[in-house]
């Protein structure tokens, strides 16, 4: 039962049940009639909590797991404390001596009371496990009627009210886990409203149903379990006694990991308590005299039921697994069933959402991260393959679910689950098919159904093949058979029959598919076949090679540039490669687009654009020689695309062609001619004289100009009748000069570049 007001004023009084951890908490006179007792000093006086949170106070818990049990010692040291070795282990710093600790379910934060170790008395402070700081609430430890009250027990209830249980005439608190402020509720007395106030040292905890226990110390010193209502009876809380827990001396309580109540005392040791009886059974020793338990656990009541159909021989075997939570608070995660197997079934594979399983030997382990919630179920699937063993056998296999929250029943966390082998009906299923399939044409698939059961088929046998990519539904028959396809990408084709297949009897459906370049270079097709008396569906699968045709024709070149040619031709090479699967035969085309500047002479040998036809093997290629020329009258600039086409012969479809951009340039040259004096640099211009007898020089200048450089540059120049020829001087190496019959020649050697001039001299002398 959940608690969510801080009114006390609700519930009956609950019977005790469970298995306890313990707590203490510290009073004046137990401490001094400890130290008559001999006992060592200093005394190390222990608290302890267990903290089960949520996802979200998991986070705010910092590095903790929510199964950490937390303990203080009445001195500002806290610790965690393993509750299977006893070992402590300091884990940070508060801000007094406190043997009174809490936990809020909902943030995590350890809250505590400065006892008598610790004056002023009833402050209280909470530690953040988040950020390991601390923040104090109350200051003065003063209560609601002004007065400092040693509260040495705490607990939260299951709604996340914080209670606190004071010595002064055992006086049960509400506190404000906000302000940390007092509000009385009464006083907690033995037996009945007017028995004695409850003992002093001990703990509170409360159990999943909302009981809270309480330990004490009676008057002979020794530790007694109670159970408190939290109803007023005449005026008081009324505390049931149980039982002695043992010679504990302070008996520390708390709820742990394993759903049972936990107490421990000065005398080291741990034991588990017996709710209805207080008998303690140990645990283990510890490392420290242990004073106080605190903690307010989470409580989830696991379960886990488990089922399969059958056991198909030989087959593959089904069993469902779920889990529940019957709460009262969400079961934090993970979440673990164990499934063992008996011999003769193997794990396979499992389905389920947020599960996962891995199997080692004949266990099977299957984790969910979690929380599952109060009153949700989680379901998971484990398939398993059955050995050929005797039909009618019962095989058990035992199920097992356990959380990281405490279990407060585990009755029904464990089980087992019985199948029976069987083999009344069982296929056999194969699907096959003759050589490879070839993209572009349809190929076959037999799927064949053998009844290697002791009986003949019932009701409706089904068949389902959900067609891999590229492989597409043309047909599908079979004798009794009634075929359709539904749905595109993937089809899925269903088969039905509801004529029997006597035991050993056998029947196909022979599935024609058209294959595509998209289902290459392989395609595994998967069939199901179920019904008909079978427990399970079986599948086979035909891994199938798509072979295809196909054509890659280079080169696909940046452009090219051609002068016209004048009768001269040009050759391009174009490689033709099969880039399919299978041999073929490709027919071969030439085009020119726009074909304004080029002519096609002939394609591989043969005259005009056809080369006619060319075999090539798979992975193997041929060189075409595509031969052309350049019109004359092409201008400078224009550009043509010579192009070879290759079609395949086994399919028209798969074709692929190269291509050249043919660019046409022209050369171009200008020529200048200009008068100096003999000194080189002094221009006679236009109108200017010159005197019989004076020596004179011409300078000839060659500039290339078209847009391809100039090769074979030649110059004729005729002297004029009035000069004589004394010599002509190049301006570099490159040219032969010559004169003859008053002509000068001059021929220039090498490659003009577009753009560059060249230039030499002639010197005359006037007659």
């Amino acid at each position: 039962m959940r608690r969510a007001s801080p009114s006390p004023l609700a519930g009956p009084v609950i019977p005790l049940v469970h298995t306890p951890i313990r707590h203490r908490h510290v009073s004046p006179l137990p401490r001094r009639s400890m130290r008559t007792r001999g006992l060592r000093a200093p005394w190390v006086l222990l608290a302890g909590m267990a903290c089960l949170l949520a996802p979200a106070s998991a986070r705010a818990q910092g590095s903790f797991a929510d199964t950490t049990l937390f303990a203080v010692n009445n001195t500002t040291t806290l610790y965690t404390v393993n509750r299977l070795s006893g070992t402590s282990t300091a884990v940070g710093a508060l801000l007094f001596s406190t043997s009174a600790l809490a936990c809020d379910p909902s943030t995590g934060r350890l809250y505590y009371t400065s006892t008598n170790a610790a004056l002023p008395v009833g402050r209280v402070a909470y530690w953040d496990p988040a950020t390991g700081t601390n923040t104090l609430l109350n200051g003065t430890g003063l209560n609601d009627a002004g007065l400092n009250d040693n509260v040495e027990r705490l607990a939260f209830s299951t709604g996340g009210v914080l209670y606190g249980i004071g010595a002064t005439s055992a006086t049960l608190y509400t506190i404000s886990p906000t302000t940390g402020a007092y509000t009385s509720l009464g006083t907690v007395r033995i037996g009945s409203s007017a028995g004695a106030p409850l003992g002093g040292g001990g703990d509170i905890a409360f159990d999943y149903d909302g009981t809270l226990y309480a330990s004490a110390l009676d008057a002979s010193n020794q530790t007694i379990l109670y159970g408190v209502s939290l109803a007023l009876t005449g005026g008081a809380f009324v505390a049931t006694p149980a039982g002695m827990i043992v010679n504990t001396v302070q008996g520390g309580l708390a709820f742990v990991a394993d759903g049972r109540l936990y107490s421990a005392g000065l005398n080291q040791n741990i034991y588990a308590v017996n709710k209805s009886s207080g008998a303690p059974t140990f645990i283990t020793g510890g490392t420290i005299a242990i004073h106080d338990f605190a903690t307010l656990p989470r409580f989830a009541n696991l379960g886990i039921t488990g089922s399969t159909t059958g056991l198909p021989r030989g087959d593959t075997a089904a069993f469902s697994i779920t889990v529940s939570n019957a709460g009262p608070q969400y079961a934090n995660g993970p979440i673990t069933v164990l499934d063992t197997l008996p011999a003769g079934l193997t794990y396979l594979r499992m389905t389920g959402s947020g599960w996962t399983c891995s199997a080692a030997g004949q266990v099977v382990t299957c984790v969910t991260p979690g929380p599952l919630a109060a009153s949700a179920a989680s379901t998971l699937v484990i398939y398993t393959t059955v050995a050929t063993l005797r039909a009618g056998r019962v095989l058990t296999s035992i199920l097992r679910v356990t959380g990281s929250t405490i279990d407060q029943d585990q009755t029904g966390d464990r089980i087992t689950v019985a199948g029976t082998v069987v083999v009344d009906v069982d296929f056999v299923l194969t699907k096959s098919h003759a050589g490879n399939f070839i993209a572009g044409q349809n190929g076959v698939y037999t799927i064949a159904f053998t009844n290697t059961g002791v009986a003949a088929s019932t009701g409706t046998i089904t068949m389902v093949d959900t067609l891999p990519t590229g492989l597409a539904w043309v047909s599908a028959t079979g004798t009794a058979w009634t075929c359709s396809k539904a749905g595109t990408a993937p089809e899925i084709v269903t088969c039905t029959r509801t004529t029997a297949v006597n035991s050993g009897a056998s029947t196909s459906i022979a599935l024609t598919v058209a294959a595509t370049m998209a289902a290459t270079p392989s395609r595994t097709n998967t069939a199901w076949v179920s019904g008909g008396g079978t427990l399970t569906a079986t599948a086979a699968s035909d891994p199938t090679t798509i072979d295809y045709y196909a054509v890659a024709v280079t080169p696909d070149l940046a452009p090219v540039s051609q002068l016209p040619s004048n009768g001269t031709s040009y050759t391009a090479t174009f490689t033709v490669g099969n880039a399919g699967t299978l041999a073929d035969t490709y027919t071969l085309v030439a085009s020119r687009v726009p074909g304004t500047s080029i002519a096609i002479t002939s394609v591989r040998g043969v005259s005009g654009t056809s080369g006619g036809s060319v075999p090539v093997a798979t992975n193997g290629s041929v060189q075409v020689a595509v031969v052309y020329t350049v019109l004359a009258a092409a201008s400078a600039g224009a550009t043509d695309t010579l192009k070879l086409l290759a079609t395949s012969l086994a399919n028209g479809t798969v074709r692929d062609y190269g291509s050249v951009i043919v660019n046409v340039v022209k050369a171009g040259l200008t020529i200048t001619k200009a008068l100096y004096r003999a000194d080189g640099t002094t221009l006679v211009t236009a109108g200017g004289q010159v005197s019989i007898g004076e020596t004179v020089q011409f300078l000839v200048t060659v500039k290339a100009t078209g847009s391809v450089p100039s090769t074979t540059v030649k110059v004729s120049d005729v002297l004029p009748a009035g000069v004589s020829f004394l010599g002509a001087t190049p301006d570099a190496a490159g040219w032969t000069l010559a004169e003859a019959g008053g002509t000068v020649t001059g021929n220039l050697t090498g490659t003009l570049a577009v753009g560059a001039s060249r230039f030499f001299w002639i010197q005359v002398k006037v007659k």
